[in-house]
């Protein structure tokens, strides 16, 4: 899937190489231990982290490192500033729904991730839809995913979510000391999907710097990109199908 290049992407790079850099390994090592894996570095004059080949990275990082907590200490520390106009269209929502509304619809400009979300009498369910290319990456794709969550929650709402909960797939790691969701969020392991669950009760939960003037022109901002970008992947869908036709 084509994704639009944004800060977000050189941001997430950057912040890695900072966390190899801190445990004491070398980034050149890590690049060549990707390479070999088939990571390719992207048609840019600065390196960044985009599609799949990003958990690659990602995981070269870890085995080079030792360090499994890589993923959330990642997520951890890239805030929402990075995401750009979708960020600021996120900061000026008026509460947690319309923000939920706002991931739906635009989250697919700056990552390959599938969500889904559906309302229940008694809560609002993010569902995080993983297609990775092997099983042993949904764990770290998981990890960054939900510590990238709580870190943009956290900016939005001045904290945690009362009464939220985060239910992951995979059984309790031993570096689940790391995860840092606050005391108030239930993390639940083994479960059957990997996703986010907020009481309905909390969805009215107010944005600190919500503005509906702004909001509106940022969202505007954000349709553009949207727009743009499904251009770009109906352009290189029939430029695909004209290829087969001349090689058939």
């Amino acid at each position: 899937m084509q994704i639009m290049l944004s800060s977000l992407q050189y941001d997430l790079f950057d912040q890695l190489m900072t966390e190899v850099e801190k445990s004491g390994s070398c980034r050149a090592e890590v690049l060549k231990h990707a390479t070999d894996r088939g990571w390719s570095a992207p048609l840019s004059h600065r390196l960044s982290f985009i599609g799949r080949d990003s958990l690659t990275l990602l995981e070269s990082a870890m085995a080079v490192t030792g360090d499994k907590s890589l993923p959330t200490k990642l997520g951890h520390s890239v805030g929402i500033e990075s995401y750009g106009v979708f960020g600021f269209a996120l900061m000026t929502c008026p509460n947690l729904r319309a923000s939920n509304r706002l991931l739906m619809r635009y989250s697919g400009i700056f990552s390959n991730l599938s969500w889904i979300s559906y309302e229940t009498d008694a809560a609002l369910v993010v569902r995080l839809n993983l297609d990775v290319a092997s099983p042993e990456l949904c764990i770290p794709a998981a990890e960054l995913c939900f510590a990238q969550i709580y870190k943009i929650g956290s900016s939005l709402y001045g904290g945690t979510v009362p009464g939220a909960k985060i239910e992951l797939s995979f059984s309790k790691p031993a570096h689940a000391e790391c995860y840092r969701y606050g005391k108030s969020t239930e993390v639940r392991f083994n479960s059957q999907f990997n996703q986010v669950v907020i009481p309905t009760k909390a969805l009215d939960t107010p944005v600190r710097s919500a503005d509906s003037a702004r909001h509106i022109l940022f969202s505007q901002q954000c349709e553009a990109m949207l727009h743009g970008v499904n251009d770009t992947r109906k352009t290189a869908a029939a430029v695909r199908k004209l290829l087969m036709l001349s090689a058939g």
